[in-house]
């Protein structure tokens, strides 16, 4: 995160040099066993393309290996990343990045296919993009070819797939069409890229607001936040403490409490709770498991807790809330509940 933050303009990447740049489409797994990739293997076979991988299975594991700049996404379904310190869950309403350099584990483990869909980069071409915004109007076209010696180190951490990245579906959609042009599906490439340095700037932000005197400590004390949070996003159905919250992010236990609601503005308790919660509620909209399944699937173990709490911010309780959601009764107060969970920390 030490390069200067970029004020993003989506015209000036017209002087960006788009000709002729290598893509790679690849829609079945290379075989996990046949070699664990590096940087050399990387570039041997695929130098300075820009590859996607748009595959699909149910059971696959590759062992530690080396990324280059990478945006992974999954689709119906969920892939596990596996970090040495953290794990993330990435699935249809999130994508993580990773830098180049980055090593990692994951896996698919599911009744039905998942679709695993990664963006795979190259240095040159964030360079690129960080030039084409960076450098002022003039620089554009005197120099337009002149690219901008760093290049952004992006915070490791999923963020929400959303509006404010939408090209990314738009490429995923392209792809899965089967019908490509490709000078167009480069031009998406490099938009999203400017979307990520859009990112970058917001995350940026985020950082140079916390209260730490100095810009690394801000930066590291935001990851380990952020590994706390995404531990909870991606492991939600497990038995999480503040003491395991604690040893994920190497923070005080009360040091990460404090810090956590300053950033979060809600606790980790809280914040566990939502995400429980609103998977219960997918799963009671989207299955036809029974409730009590449904409360041990996201990691609640008492029921007369889990009614509660349920009935408290969605306005019913679980059961009730399954009947009137098909029925088609009382559905924007269950979207729109403002009630607050409780004030309440991890024992």
């Amino acid at each position: 995160m030490s390069s200067p933050r970029a004020c993003i303009n989506f015209s000036v990447l017209s002087a960006i040099c788009m000709a002729k740049i290598p893509l790679k489409i690849i829609d079945s797994f290379p075989d996990p066993d046949a070699a664990k990739y590096d940087e050399n293997l990387w570039y041997s076979q695929h130098d300075d393309a820009i590859v996607i991988l748009n595959c699909r299975s149910k059971n696959i594991y590759y062992s530690r290996h080396w990324t280059p700049l990478s945006v992974k996404c999954a689709f119906q379904g969920t892939e596990h990343y596996h970090f040495e310190k953290n794990s993330f869950c990435v699935s249809d309403g999130n994508f993580l990045i990773l830098n180049e350099g980055s090593e990692y584990s994951s896996s698919i483990s599911s009744d039905s296919p998942t679709n695993s869909f990664t963006i795979n980069f190259t240095v040159q071409n964030i360079k690129e993009v960080f030039s084409g915004i960076v450098h002022g109007a003039g620089d554009q076209l005197d120099n337009p070819f002149k690219n901008y010696d760093g290049s952004p180190r992006f915070i490791e951490k999923l963020y929400p797939l959303n509006s404010s990245f939408p090209h990314l579906l738009e490429i995923r959609n392209i792809v899965q069409q089967k019908e490509i042009e490709q000078a167009y599906l480069i031009e998406l490439i490099y938009l999203s890229l400017g979307e990520m340095i859009r990112l970058y700037n917001r995350t940026s932000a985020e950082i140079d607001e916390m209260k730490a005197k100095k810009r690394a400590t801000r930066e590291e004390l935001y990851k380990r936040l952020h590994r706390s949070k995404d531990y909870m996003d991606s492991c939600y159905q497990e038995d999480i403490s503040l003491q395991k919250l604690s040893e994920i992010s190497l923070m005080n236990p009360f040091y990460l409490l404090r810090e956590f609601r300053n950033l979060f503005k809600i606790t980790p308790y809280q914040y566990l709770t939502e995400r429980r919660l609103k998977k219960a509620m997918d799963l009671l909209i989207t299955t036809a498991l029974p409730v009590d399944e449904i409360r041990t699937e996201v990691g609640f173990q008492d029921p007369s807790s889990f009614s509660k709490l349920f009935k408290k911010v969605h306005g019913h309780p679980p059961a009730i809330f399954r009947t009137t959601h098909v029925n088609g009764i009382d559905r924007m107060k269950i979207h729109t509940s403002k009630n607050p969970l409780p004030q309440k920390i991890f024992q």
